[in-house]
């Protein structure tokens, strides 16, 4: 009678070992005659599985008896099981940079141990606003710039003394960062009315824009709420620069800036008249061809076709 291993394990984790015996007749079964197996794990038929729920070692006797009708054969073997328990760690193993007066949220947890975990602050300060509840959730909205170095202590549950470890973070708290679209301006083109607008996330609103170097295409203007229209009156590439500045008040106006390459391009030709009036034979005859875009005086050619005879372009 011997048990056959098919990897170890540790406390919380499954359990599943198999007893083979040699010599002796089959079918054997199998039973514990001493001791007790750990809570979690049983005996079916040659099977010792389950999840062990509680550390510690075990000492128990497992009797085998063959199949043999008239005088079976038994044996039994003393075993000796012992469910260990990983060690305590906790997680994440750093924090990433939070942005002063933005919500914050983050679930530390522990794995290793006997669960359940609670936590605590062990030195150092979280940055005002921000709380570390037992549950192991740190929230709140960060109330002050600057960089802020505390440890957090994890306590198992295990039995008589508690199991317990530490983990030092740093968490910096910096001033948000104002992030402005449009990244490029569509094209626009002589003669032609324009409109785009600005648009700014993260900051306070309202926010204002100016321009701050460089020059805007003819004919088009930028106003304070972040619009910027006209009609283009001049082909070319326009180089300029946006600022925008929001209304925050708990550490002065925020700032950012962009440049920008904007193209004006001559207006797209297009022939309007889509149908002539009849003619009459014989009689004198006029119409006129009406055409939007480009710039004006234009020039018209046949280029398919023929007109009726006594008529010319």
């Amino acid at each position: 009678l011997m048990m056959k291993d098919y990897f170890t394990f540790n406390f919380g984790q499954s359990y599943f070992r198999e007893f083979v015996t040699s010599n002796g007749n089959f079918p054997y079964t199998y039973a514990i005659t001493a001791g007790t197996l750990p809570p979690g794990v049983s005996l079916t038929q040659y099977f010792l599985f389950g999840t062990p729920t509680a550390p510690g070692r075990y000492d128990f006797s497992v009797t085998v008896t063959d199949g043999t009708p008239d005088r079976p054969l038994t044996l039994t073997r003393e075993y000796s099981l012992v469910v260990s328990v990983l060690p305590l760690l906790i997680n994440p193993p750093t924090l990433q940079p939070t942005e002063v007066g933005r919500p914050y949220f983050l679930n530390i947890t522990a794995s290793g141990g006997i669960a359940p975990y609670r936590y605590r602050l062990g030195s150092g300060r979280l940055p005002p606003g921000l709380t570390l509840g037992s549950n192991g959730v740190v929230r709140g909205t960060p109330s002050a710039i600057g960089t802020f170095d505390f440890t957090v202590v994890a306590i198992d549950s295990s039995a008589g003394t508690s199991m317990s470890t530490t983990r030092d973070y740093r968490l910096e708290v910096v001033l948000p960062v104002l992030s402005m679209s449009p990244y490029v301006f569509p094209e626009g083109a002589v003669g032609v009315p324009y409109s785009e607008s600005f648009s700014t996330s993260n900051g306070s609103w309202p926010y204002r824009y100016e321009v701050t170097s460089g020059f805007l295409p003819r004919g088009l203007t930028l106003s304070e709420s972040g619009v910027l229209s006209g009609t283009p009156t001049a082909m070319g590439r326009f180089e300029f620069t946006v600022a925008v500045t929001d209304s925050s008040t708990l550490f002065g106006p925020l700032r950012a800036s962009r440049q920008y390459s904007m193209q004006i391009g001559p207006t797209r030709l297009v022939l309007t008249t889509r149908r002539l009036m009849a003619a009459v034979e014989l009689t004198p005859y006029s119409a006129q061809f009406d055409i939007v875009g480009g710039t004006a005086p234009y020039r018209f050619e046949l280029v398919s076709g023929t007109f009726p005879a006594g008529l010319t372009l």
